[in-house]
């Protein structure tokens, strides 16, 4: 499932005694965020055959800033996973093992912050944050509840819309958890990957993000974080 061990730190975070290298950001990939994507490598073109949430990601990961560092082989790999994405969620019953490989290969493509933290790369911020696709009315109440608080927190000023278009996918897959009281293995998996995304203040912290205090941020926690946590409270009490 996701990633493990800790994760670095921002170079203007970095205090004690560190390589210089470290400090100075040179072990870090930055990428700028300008105006349009430019790409390496052309991307594929979207298959018809494709679901329409394989298409949401594939079409957001185009629009958003890592993928200026891939390759051919990257999209490659991408435009593949997406016959498998899609050919998963035609499963009546979802299968956690497979799942948990589907989100392994999108962190391996930096698809999230969470991902690309712990990779080393760091996208600017954007100077206007990255609007959410619109929810699905077919989600459970709790993933409707968890995406809207998404959408309110500090976090989601590093997403990408890649980032969006991963949310969204565990939102649909949360809710068919819900539905068909799937394994502990789902449980677990969805949990993975929904700190791809610093959804709880335990993740960022482990990713050292620190989104401030209430002093610092003229108010602490916003009410999008509170409802993130109250909602996954309630999700691990079924």
């Amino acid at each position: 499932m996701g990633l493990r061990g800790p994760a670095p730190k921002r170079p203007e975070d970095l205090v004690g005694n560190v390589s210089r290298a470290r400090r100075d950001g040179d072990d870090l990939k930055t990428v700028k965020i300008g105006a349009n994507i430019v790409h390496k490598a052309k991307p594929p073109a979207v298959s018809s055959e494709w679901n329409d949430t394989a298409k949401l990601i594939y079409n957001s990961v185009k629009k958003s800033a890592q993928s200026s560092l891939y390759e051919a082989s990257d999209w490659a790999v991408l435009h593949s996973l997406m016959f498998d994405l899609s050919k998963y969620q035609s499963f009546g019953v979802r299968n956690a093992q497979y799942l948990s490989a589907i989100q392994t290969v999108l962190n391996d493509l930096l698809i999230t912050e969470g991902s690309r933290r712990r990779r080393r790369v760091l996208l600017d911020k954007r100077a206007t944050p990255v609007k959410a696709p619109p929810g699905s009315t077919e989600w459970h109440k709790d993933a409707k509840r968890l995406y809207m608080a998404a959408k309110k927190g500090q976090q989601a000023e590093w997403y990408e819309p890649a980032d969006w278009a991963y949310l969204h996918f565990v939102m649909t897959e949360l809710t068919q958890h819900r539905e068909t009281n799937s394994s502990g293995l789902m449980f677990a998996t969805l949990h993975s990957m929904l700190a791809d995304v610093l959804m709880t203040e335990g993740t960022r912290r482990q990713l050292d993000l620190d989104l401030g205090t209430a002093e610092e941020k003229n108010g602490g926690p916003t009410e999008g974080d509170k409802e993130v946590e109250k909602w996954l409270v309630e999700f691990t009490k079924v």
